[in-house]
């Protein structure tokens, strides 16, 4: 998406930052309605996700974004909680590379279990950067999960998901078709609440992409691990690490479309991810939030091996209505 992006949803989110919150002695009960606004300040020394060389260049980004649930506890056929959200993100110097996301999540609670849908829609997105023969070329993408929840163990700590991942991915300009793709996944996670101190969470994902051309068919997989700390009430930290494995399973050197790029392609890469939230003391519902990224990728590939860094720091406000 464009620039248009920014100067209606910094407006809401401006808007929403001076709506006062309700105090906590007029709510006898959750209130039906919580919203969040955010707005982030953030800079990556890799925005191509380039090789080391002329293509890797910084630059500085901006994301706003807000969402809104509905609660239901009382209507045994309604889910139990209904999200919607948007956000989008624009960049200083390459402006092909803004956009946006839609997204929604339901959950239905049935005792110590829930039922899970998820949905998200990029209406455009940079798909191919300046390509010799085709230019820049955009697709749309819809993704689709649905999935269970379950509570276990002493005091209902222990938080076991299971989910169904689909995700098509399709040109919006009718160029560069032969990467449209359907990819179809499994993923699951366990949580854990020992304590506020530490949360520690495990997870994985794995995924078969079908394209249009077999030159970008891929198996695919994830391992991820890392835990949530609260070491003060207005203080929480997050650490998350990443394995991310991609092997491209063309059969052959060249084919119908002619040389097959991705032949023999495998790709490795670890990922760290840090963050940190800090509620702001005497102003409720607002907080801080500090945040840092890094990817190393290998490579059988060339191009396809690079670093990338990035950080951002960002403020959350979170109210209730109803």
């Amino acid at each position: 998406m464009r620039r248009f992006l920014a100067t209606p949803l910094l407006g809401l989110c401006l808007a929403l930052i001076a709506t006062p919150t309700l105090a906590k002695d007029d709510k006898e009960e959750q209130p039906p309605w919580d919203f969040a606004v955010g707005v982030e300040e953030g800079y990556t020394d890799n925005v191509r996700w380039a090789a080391d060389g002329p293509q890797k260049e910084s630059a500085w980004f901006t994301t706003i974004g807000g969402e809104a649930t509905w609660h239901s506890e009382d209507v045994w056929w309604l889910p139990s909680e209904i999200l919607g959200g948007v956000r989008g993100r624009v960049y200083t110097k390459y402006s092909d590379r803004d956009y946006a996301e839609i997204y929604t999540r339901m959950k239905k609670e049935i005792g110590d279990n829930a039922l899970l849908l998820r949905y998200m829609y990029t209406p455009e997105r940079l798909r191919l950067e300046d390509d010799p023969v085709e230019g820049a070329t955009f697709s749309m993408d819809h993704e689709l999960a649905v999935g269970a929840e379950r509570k276990m163990g002493p005091q209902k700590r222990l938080r076991l998901r299971l989910m169904f991942e689909s995700e098509w991915d399709e040109a919006t300009d009718g160029t560069s078709n032969e990467r449209d793709s359907y990819t179809a996944a499994g993923t699951a996670d366990v949580r854990y609440r020992f304590h506020d101190l530490f949360q520690p969470q495990i997870g994985g994902r794995y995924g078969v992409r079908d394209a249009k051309s077999s030159n970008y068919d891929r198996d695919e997989a994830y391992v991820e691990v890392g835990f949530v700390s609260r070491p003060w009430r207005l203080l929480e930290i997050s650490f998350l690490y990443s394995w991310i494995w991609r092997d491209y399973t063309v059969g052959s050197a060249t084919g119908p479309d002619g040389s097959n790029s991705n032949y023999g392609r495998e790709d490795n890469a670890d990922q760290f991810e840090v963050a940190l939230k800090l509620d702001v003391p005497r102003v409720e519902g607002l907080a801080l939030v500090l945040q840092y990224k890094r990817r190393d990728n290998d490579s059988t590939l060339d191009s396809r091996e690079f670093d990338v860094n990035a950080g951002s720091l960002g403020l959350v406000y979170k109210f209730s209505l109803g």
